[in-house]
């Protein structure tokens, strides 16, 4: 494989590159470290059962959450019939969020939050949400924190509701220590721009919630990759190979010139022409052969990973909620989120059973991290059986998912330190980062499928000019 392109990870990004690479005839090999693909976009099979990390949709059209018509096309092209459209099936999209015993819609709507809160309480968000404006407009812009331009936009009040006390138990820090960043890209939508455009529209009627532009393929948000494999595999041009994962990277002369790989338990050196690296980017500069300089190091060191962890319960019903999703603030709720598999696609589950994801988030090996499956299990049903969501008795079988990187912290301090990261891995010229972990940037799918795609089509025009205009 020497002199071709290298990919550090067989996530959503890793494997958008690999595609590009492989239809444009450019040699390349993707090492992943799990035996299955699709990073945090993996489906796990169990069973009979197939199994997303938390819920996952993909929007067709502009919406509140992440969309690429790029992207959509392919994966529409990708998959064909496999794939499920929400629109066209007669059936609703539904989130919702559970704060004491009161449900809204999720992302939040306005119109329904100030319904479902009473006439009192509603006047007092409007108030608030007046007042912060009134404010704000008296003060200078210098707003650092998340906490800080949610309510200066929002109002106390209706940043309370729901987004603050969510943010607290998904990040673990108190929102005045989290960036504002984070209110301009939370997840796969800006939280923001769904509010404020809301608000402005307050006396307007709301888009409906009766028919949604998301699609979601049949057995699981994994298949994406899973395709995309089985496409490599059926050519000859490229290879993906689970196992696998990079022991040393050597470089010089601002170039990486050797990867050491252990693959599959044999090591194998490689010498690409190019490295695309999706892996979490603390483990790529402690890989690096000469060390970076003490002050990068220590600045990576310093940038923080949310961790996840997700409890799967087998139920002995057909079904068990109404909704895909549902999110819970209350602090006093051990998990933060819950997804029913077989509401996203009825081909995830056997038809006389169904499947729960209960969601924690957590740090890595803290308390909630070293607990084993049955701990958690004896921690999350309690609160199950109070809900009213499932009893002890219906659940028939459970296990844990464990994801240290899962979700990049945007702490006050993390900017400075990332661009000291990366200004120092700009200057391997052979080197193009991809992905949320690889960039350490909180994107949704799409999003890191474009980046993969993108840094292929930089390295195909590259080949295709040092060729004369000849890859084939």
């Amino acid at each position: 494989m020497d002199g071709n392109v290298l990919i550090l990870g067989a996530g959503p990004a890793g494997m958008s590159a690999a595609s590009r690479l492989h239809s444009s005839g450019v040699n390349f090999l993707v090492v992943e470290k799990e035996n299955i693909i699709g990073g945090l976009a993996k489906t796990i099979q169990y069973g009979p059962f197939y199994l997303d990390i938390g819920p996952h949709i993909l929007c067709t059209k502009p919406y509140v959450y992440d969309y690429n018509e790029k992207m959509y096309l392919f994966i529409e092209e990708l998959l064909g019939d496999k794939l499920i459209h929400y629109e066209t099936v007669n059936r609703k999209y539904l989130e919702t969020v559970r704060v004491g015993e009161d449900e809204f819609d999720y992302p939040i709507q306005i119109k329904n939050a100030l319904q479902n809160v009473g006439f009192v309480h509603a006047l007092h968000m409007v108030y608030d949400y007046l007042s912060a404006k009134s404010q704000s407009a008296r003060k200078s812009n210098g707003n650092t924190s998340f906490e800080q331009i949610i309510t200066t936009q929002l109002g106390r009040s209706l940043a309370d509701l729901f987004i603050l006390k969510y943010s607290e138990k998904t990040w673990g820090l108190k929102c005045s220590d989290l960036s504002s960043d984070l209110a301009w890209r939370v997840g796969e939508f800006s939280i923001m721009d769904v509010l404020i455009e809301q608000i402005s529209n307050i006396g307007k009627n709301f888009r409906s919630r009766s028919g949604h532009p998301v699609c979601y393929p049949e057995q699981g948000i994994g298949l994406i990759c899973e395709q995309i494999k089985a496409n490599i595999e059926e050519g000859n041009i490229g290879e993906v190979k689970t196992d696998s994962y990079p022991v040393r990277i050597l470089h010089d002369n601002g170039r990486i010139h050797e990867v050491v790989v252990c693959e599959q338990g044999a090591i194998r050196s490689y010498h690409p022409s190019h490295v695309l690296s999706s892996i979490p980017i603390g483990q790529l500069i402690q890989l690096l052969d000469p060390k970076p300089p003490a002050e990068v190091i220590d600045s990576v060191l310093k940038l923080k990973h949310r961790s996840h962890l997700c409890l799967y319960l087998i139920v002995n019903k057909s079904r068990v909620l109404k909704e895909h999703c549902i999110y819970y603030p209350d602090p006093e709720i051990p998990f933060a989120r819950m997804m029913e598999q077989k509401n996203y696609s009825l081909d995830t589950c056997p038809d006389d059973m169904t499947a729960l994801a209960i969601e924690f988030f957590c740090w890595y090996e803290d308390d909630l991290w070293n607990k084993n499956d049955l701990e958690l299990f004896r921690i999350a049903i309690p609160t199950l059986e109070e809900l009213d969501i499932v009893k002890k008795s219906d659940v028939v079988d459970y296990f844990v998912h464990r994801e240290r990187y899962a979700y990049p912290v945007y702490d006050l301090e993390y900017a400075d330190r990332l661009r000291t990261v990366m200004a120092y891995l700009g200057g391997l010229k052979n080197l193009k980062l991809i992905g949320r972990s690889g960039t350490f940037t909180y994107m949704g799918q799409y999003r890191a499928m474009e980046a993969g795609s993108n840094a292929a089509d930089e390295i195909v025009s590259e080949s295709f000019k040092k060729s004369g205009g000849d890859l084939a």
